[in-house]
């Protein structure tokens, strides 16, 4: 559904731009459009509010290696899927890690796997 002013907005608007319209790539023309011509107009959208500090803090939380998935491994630097398969095999047959520096034991992380990821993690 489009406002009766959305066409003329849109008509203004490639007045104003420094080119011609014709020589505008279709899908830019179409934007264009679609932005003008929305209902309610895009200028009027209300936008939710910004994240707050929470969300911020969780978002900063240090990954468990006792509990954590491959999913969430994966989000720690230097560990993709087949290390974060090796953390999870290891803490299954060695059982729940006792510190941090426990990780090393495991294949393919050393010590310089460990400093890029040692804030990252907990136990």
């Amino acid at each position: 559904m489009s406002d009766a002013g959305g066409a003329a907005k849109f008509a203004g608007a490639l007045k104003k731009l420094a080119v011609p319209w014709v020589a505008l790539p279709l899908g830019a023309v179409l934007i264009l459009a679609a932005a003008l011509c929305t209902y309610p107009p895009l200028w009027q959208t209300e936008y939710a509010a910004a994240p707050d500090a929470a969300f911020f803090a969780e978002a900063a939380a240090q990954v468990n290696l006792n509990t954590a998935t491959a999913a969430e491994l994966t989000i720690l630097p230097g560990i993709g899927p087949a290390k974060a398969q090796a953390i999870i095999a290891f803490r299954e047959e060695n059982g729940p890690f006792a510190a941090i520096e426990d990780i090393m034991q495991v294949a393919g992380i050393g010590e310089k796997t460990f400093a890029a990821l040692q804030d990252d993690i907990c136990v």
